[in-house]
């Protein structure tokens, strides 16, 4: 019996290690991200490919007033994708200023950065070899939050 309850208390404490360091999070495609982006009757704009940067597939969405830009992007490669999260990361960083508040997240195949302003609160996520950015005004945050943790991002 006491053998069982240790065995259950390891397993519990991995199953919450997991959940805490990110490794349980699953890209999605860019298809199931336009899929659930039109669900919310977002607009779906095709961004369309870059071989050179090794970009397979994007998509940008709008909700109908433009309070929410959410962009998706598939790389060949999350050595690829990474690059372009710190990029990314790097040209949102630059948009703080007195009082801005920013995050990081880093874990295996896993990267998100938050930047919130005085006027706009910024994501850039980064799982596997996907990248979304996403963006709004400060008084819509909680709602883009929510968007985002929706499609596991």
């Amino acid at each position: 019996m006491k053998t069982m309850k240790k065995i259950f208390t390891c397993t519990f404490c991995l199953m919450i290690v997991f959940l805490i360091t990110g490794c349980g999070k699953k890209k999605i495609s860019v298809e199931k991200f336009n899929s659930d982006m039109e669900k919310k009757n977002y607009t779906i704009i095709n961004a369309g490919e870059n071989e050179e940067l090794g970009l397979t597939k994007s998509s940008i969405a709008k909700d109908e007033d433009n309070k929410y830009i959410i962009e998706f992007y598939q790389f060949d490669s999350f050595e690829r994708s990474k690059y372009m999260y710190h990029k990314t990361k790097l040209e949102i960083s630059s948009l703080a200023v007195k009082g801005s508040t920013s995050g990081e997240i880093s874990r295996k195949k896993y990267l998100k950065y938050v930047l919130t302003n005085n006027d706009y609160y910024y994501v850039v996520s980064n799982v596997d070899n996907t990248l979304l950015i996403a963006y709004t005004k400060v008084e819509n945050k909680s709602e883009l939050k929510e968007i985002i943790k929706k499609i596991g991002y």
